[in-house]
């Protein structure tokens, strides 16, 4: 997988993360602020497949083969994203952790 295939995989699965929050929050402003997370990754996206498009020197390689998806991990997995009793801080919480671990 090339560097900005696997990026712009990462921006949809962290939008998809995202929306799947705003839609189980019971908090309104949960919900609004992950939705705004969601737009924010669908922007990124859209600046990566921009680049894409760009003549670039790129030396092709297999290390993102080989490199985690943390959202895909967290769609994945048998933990609940947010359930129907978090507030607000706890998903803003959870949401700045899952941004830097994505980040590493």
């Amino acid at each position: 997988m090339e560097l900005l295939d696997f990026a712009i995989k990462m921006e949809q699965d962290a939008r998809a993360f995202y929306l799947d929050g705003s839609r189980a929050a019971q908090d309104p402003a949960a919900q609004k602020i992950l939705a705004l997370l969601a737009e924010d990754e669908q922007r990124h996206e859209q600046i990566l497949r921009h680049l894409q498009t760009q003549k670039t020197a790129y030396v092709a390689g297999d290390a993102f083969a080989r490199i985690r998806n943390v959202y895909a991990e967290l769609r994945d997995s048998p933990r609940a994203l947010f359930n129907q009793a978090d507030q607000l801080a706890a998903v803003l919480r959870r949401a700045v952790e899952i941004e830097h671990k994505g980040r590493l």
